[in-house]
C-alpha cells in the first residue's frame, strides 16, 4: 500500500478565449490546505490578458505586495485561494 501526503495544490487561470495568453499560477502548501486559510496573490494588470510577445508566459504572481512600491500597487490585482472540505 501506498501513502500519500499532500505537499501543493496548484491552479492556473487564463482569461476567457485568451488562446496564448498569461497563464497566473496560484497555489497552496500543504499545510495551507489544511488549516482552510485564504491566501492572496498578486499579478501585474499589464499581463492580463496576455504578455505582448510571449506565448502562454506563466505568472507567479507577487504573494507579498508590500514589496511592491506603494505608487505602483493600484497596478496589480488579486487572486485569492482557499481550500475547503467539499
Amino acid at each position: 500500500m501506498c501513502c500519500w501526503q499532500l505537499i501543493q495544490a496548484q491552479v492556473q487561470l487564463q482569461a476567457p478565449g485568451a488562446e496564448g495568453g498569461t497563464r497566473f499560477v496560484a497555489k497552496l502548501n500543504g499545510d495551507e490546505v489544511s488549516q482552510g486559510t485564504a491566501k492572496a496573490i498578486h499579478y501585474w494588470k499589464a499581463r492580463y490578458p496576455s504578455k505582448p510577445g510571449a506565448d502562454s508566459y506563466r505568472d507567479y504572481g507577487q504573494p507579498d505586495l508590500q514589496k511592491v512600491p506603494a505608487d505602483q500597487r493600484e497596478e496589480f490585482f488579486d487572486i485569492v485561494l482557499t481550500a475547503g472540505e467539499a
